[in-house]
């Protein structure tokens, strides 16, 4: 099978999942589409950065820069990545708050806090240097942009972990749940129908980090997808207030 169909046909694999929770969940469906579509331009301006360091797939109409699966992946990975947790655990949204909300004042209070706490302002200093090290890292150092940009996820999930502990074991249930969903898509599209793919679009194939897990399938996509599900896992939550509840 020509390698021109592989990331089309992960992106539609994907889209059958996101497909079947939109419609057994119709308290979902709101979020996802929301979420869903942001993440499509998500997926366009992140490809601008993955093209140049990371890997230079064929696509169906030949524009690598920008490409119509870029835009379904992105639609579909940050939809399936605020609700896997709740189809899987069956829970969903409460209507009522927690005590903290993402708010002005609250965001003030915390600031205040870390700036008054000698421990929360070495934690601070600890992330703004994380921050300014990943920007290092990628533009001078060169490390690849999606271990750049997985390691930026799960430092945004820690802080998130401090504010709200209650959102870890979803989180990281979200991230496990995550690389669970695509394995076995990988599987079957880059052990069974497209075996060479990596080896030939791969920019990180034959370098030292260029290390296969499973057959053919790269320990950075696994690594990156638990990252991603991790952050998203407890995203929106942080962002509205809100906790689960059981169905």
């Amino acid at each position: 099978m020509n390698d021109i169909f592989a990331y089309l046909l992960l992106d539609i694999s994907l889209l059958l999942v996101w497909a079947l929770i939109y419609f057994s969940r119709a308290d979902l469906r709101h979020k996802m589409w929301k979420i869903s579509f942001v993440g499509g331009f998500c997926g366009l301006l992140a490809e601008f950065w993955y093209y140049t360091d990371y890997w230079q797939p064929p696509v169906l109409f030949g524009i690598q820069s920008i490409s119509l699966e870029d835009y379904v992946f992105g639609f579909t990975i940050l939809g399936l990545s605020i609700t896997i947790f709740d189809f899987v655990m069956r829970k969903k949204n409460d209507s009522i708050p927690v005590p903290f909300t993402l708010s002005r004042q609250n965001l003030l209070n915390i600031a205040r806090n870390w700036l008054t706490k000698p421990k929360h302002r070495i934690l601070l200093l600890l992330f703004l240097i994380g921050l300014f090290s990943l920007i290092v890292l990628n533009t001078i150092l060169k490390v690849p942009s999606i271990i750049v940009s997985s390691i930026a996820f799960l430092a945004s999930s820690g802080i998130i972990f401090i504010i709200r502990k209650d959102l870890i074991r979803q989180s990281l249930l979200t991230g496990l749940f995550l690389v669970l969903l695509v394995l076995p898509v990988y599987i079957l599209l880059f052990d069974v129908l497209f075996p060479s793919f990596w080896d030939k679009y791969w920019l990180l194939s034959g370098t030292p980090i260029g290390i296969f897990l499973i057959g053919n399938i790269p320990w950075t996509e696994l690594f990156w997808y638990f990252s991603l599900g991790t952050l998203m896992g407890g995203a929106y939550e942080f962002y509205k207030g809100y906790k689960k509840v059981d169905l």
